[in-house]
């Protein structure tokens, strides 16, 4: 992993966070679903820590989000608009973009925001649609700013 300074590191630490923030955000779920889409997260960012453990952009992400989430998320950073969200997408992808850790990074955020928005449904007690047409323009917009193709 490359150097950054503390407040590039800091950035890269908080995007998990806003990812989950903005995706769980855009809809206005409840309170159930935003607990179904919390777990699913804390779920995701478990099994990536796994599945790549290799990965020191992950690891340390995700030790942050682990703790701040699964603490309660008393300490979290503010939601930011979706205008500066997907600022600070850019900004992160523009850090990481000669990180060989970057391409696995930037999957880990956008399955970060697959997961949240499939986790809970839409309508009562999420018994609808698993994601709302919110949810996918942020995941759509989300997959163009990380620079993923379509699978």
């Amino acid at each position: 992993m490359q150097d950054f300074t503390p407040e590039q590191r800091q950035k890269l630490l908080d995007a998990p966070i806003l990812v989950m923030q903005n995706v769980m955000g855009v809809d206005g779920a409840g309170f159930i679903n935003s607990l179904r889409e919390s777990k699913a997260a804390l779920d995701w960012v478990r099994e990536a820590m796994q599945d790549v453990a290799e990965n020191l952009l992950v690891q340390e992400a995700g030790q942050h989000f682990l703790d701040l989430v699964g603490a309660g998320g008393t300490d979290l950073p503010d939601t930011p608009t979706l205008a500066a969200f997907f600022a600070e997408i850019d900004h992160v992808v523009a850090l990481i973009a000669n990180d060989p850790d970057g391409l696995d990074y930037r999957a880990f955020l956008y399955i970060l925001g697959e997961r949240v928005a499939g986790a809970a449904g839409t309508g009562f007690l999420g018994r609808g649609e698993r994601v709302s047409e919110e949810e996918g323009a942020v995941l759509q917009a989300l997959r163009a700013k990380l620079g993923l193709n379509e699978e």
